[in-house]
């Protein structure tokens, strides 16, 4: 810059370097106040976290809809999507043509007429083994036989025998009196067990969030084809159904430890300088690197000490913003 010697300007030209002076300096004179604040004022950054949840696919198959969107607040057993599994639809199909085919059996054939042929059949083969067992007897005092060939005649007539008996207490006992067929009651009732396991997988398709709260993001589109657990959509979690839930972390640094144990009193700023009051709300757990969106020359890549703080009164419905950032100061170094 060239300066005038003139007397009259001499004056302007000073006022000149001093401002190119300032105005180089400015980033070095804000770094030594932020130095020195930091010297007297312990602060830390933090952040406004708000509780969230992911809404998972109960089961395989494909987005039949889609009842949200991102912004939409809801309620705690709202469909969130329909979920169509045409394998699943296709059992259920299946299953109810046996169930009706076993119930047209029952219908159109008494039990009766079908114990009775139980008996028949368990008469004819008893006879059946009577006659064998004679002809082995014979055989044996022929000498034309072994004892283990008429032992083995033998136990089979008995078996004939036993299974007689059964079919003929089937008959007389209390399940002809009931006008039930125990094979055809048996099948009917483990069908009938399948098609309610089916209709409370059924009942999965249409997906519910467990939860109220406000939609932020919505992960699918309908027809998309999706597997068991994916994510769905997430939600922001409500207290109420104005109030979210939310948390405040502060990121400290480790040399300030001794000042963050739980119950000090904190100040909190807030973006529109906004302060309030609040406390650490339980002695920290957790050492982690500052989040990447609130780290600078002072933090970044450092691992830092997570507090969580705690307000006074409510958070303003205004500052309620997942991410925002804060600004938290635990008073003097020397108190």
């Amino acid at each position: 810059m060239k300066v005038p010697y003139a007397s009259g300007k001499r004056a302007l030209a000073a006022w000149k370097w001093y401002a190119v002076v300032i105005i180089t300096a400015s980033p070095l004179l804000f770094f030594l106040i932020k130095i020195i604040l930091s010297s007297i004022f312990i602060s830390a950054p933090g952040v406004v976290s708000l509780q969230k949840v992911d809404l998972n696919c109960p089961e395989t198959g494909s987005i039949a809809k889609i009842n949200v969107k991102p912004g939409d607040t809801i309620t705690a057993g709202f469909v969130v999507v329909t979920i169509s599994d045409p394998a699943l639809e296709g059992q259920a199909s299946i299953l109810r043509s046996q169930l009706e085919e076993l119930m047209q059996k029952k219908r159109e054939k008494p039990p009766d007429d079908l114990l009775k042929e139980n008996i028949k059949m368990a008469q004819a083969v008893c006879d059946r083994r009577l006659v064998h067992l004679g002809e082995v007897r014979h055989l044996f005092s022929e000498g034309a036989a072994t004892a283990a060939e008429l032992d083995l005649a033998l136990g089979q007539y008995n078996q004939a025998q036993v299974e007689l008996l059964h079919a003929r207490r089937e008959y007389a006992g209390p399940t002809r009196a009931a006008g039930a067929d125990p094979v055809l009651e048996s099948s009917i009732t483990r069908v009938t067990t399948e098609i309610e396991l089916v209709e409370e997988k059924r009942s999965k398709l249409e997906f519910k969030s467990p939860v109220s709260g406000l939609v932020s993001s919505v992960f699918v589109e309908e027809n998309q084809s999706i597997a068991k657990g994916a994510r769905v959509a997430r939600l922001v979690v409500s207290q109420t159904p104005s109030l979210k839930a939310y948390s405040l972390k502060a990121y400290v640094d480790p040399a300030n430890i001794n000042y963050v144990k739980k119950g000090r009193q904190v100040t909190l700023k807030l973006p529109g300088h906004k302060i309030l009051t609040g406390y650490v709300a339980s002695d920290p757990e957790t050492a982690k690197p500052i989040p990447a969106e609130l780290s600078d020359s002072l933090y970044e890549a450092k691992q830092t000490i997570e507090v969580d703080i705690a307000v006074s009164s409510p958070l303003p419905q205004e500052f309620q913003i997942d991410g925002l950032p804060i600004t938290v100061y635990f008073g003097f170094l020397w108190l």
